[in-house]
């Protein structure tokens, strides 16, 4: 038995975003965050999942460890038709979304870098950074004691999340709509009114 799938009109690709961060440049932003609040040394900082899992520290150094866990969009996005002069079209689709960011800290002084990150994110002038590159400071919640046992020895952890919102916009070409005829079939006694729409 041969099924046909029914396509209707083509797909369209984005031709556009607003640049927001993803991939290895959000993860990037990410350790600079915390490297930049907290003073921690940058090779200890890592992302929270890699190809090529480097060796754990040693129990005597402070070390961290960042990613995003998790993305929450609006339901329902905004989509806004624009034309230019010449005829072209596009459409504009907006929407928000906020990140959940898992932050975990490990060492002799997990507590203390824990709190220099979620103290520091209160500071307008350490959220400067992830203003310019879209995002804003929705809250940071509570510390999670995180113990892990590693080689018979407990290894102190705290885990803190924090949620930033951002605004994603992206642009497809959609063409402008030139005309379109067709009828109006009201509910009283199948009365029909004929309709013309002429586009820009």
């Amino acid at each position: 038995m041969t099924e046909t799938i029914q396509s209707g009109a083509p797909y369209v690709a984005a031709s556009g975003t607003n640049g927001e961060l993803n991939d290895q440049i959000l993860r990037r932003f990410l350790q600079t965050l915390v490297v930049g609040i907290t003073g921690m040394d940058p090779t200890l900082v890592r992302p929270r999942w890699q190809p090529n899992p480097a060796n754990e520290p040693d129990f005597t150094d402070d070390w961290a460890a960042i990613g995003t866990i998790n993305r929450e969009r609006d339901c329902f996005a905004a989509v806004l038709h624009s034309t230019d002069g010449s005829g072209n079209g596009w459409d504009t689709v907006y929407r928000n979304q906020i990140l959940d960011v898992l932050s975990s800290f490990y060492g002799p002084n997990c507590e203390q870098n824990s709190e220099l990150f979620a103290m520091g994110l209160c500071l307008a002038q350490n959220r400067e950074a992830m203003e310019l590159n879209g995002f804003g400071l929705v809250s940071t919640e509570e510390t999670l004691v995180v113990p892990a046992l590693l080689k018979e020895r407990w290894l102190m952890g705290m885990d803190i999340h924090f949620r930033v919102r951002r605004q994603q916009i992206y642009t497809y070409p959609v063409p402008n709509l030139k005309s379109a005829q067709g009828s109006l079939v009201t509910d009283q006694q199948g009365y029909t009114v004929p309709l013309l729409v002429k586009g820009p």
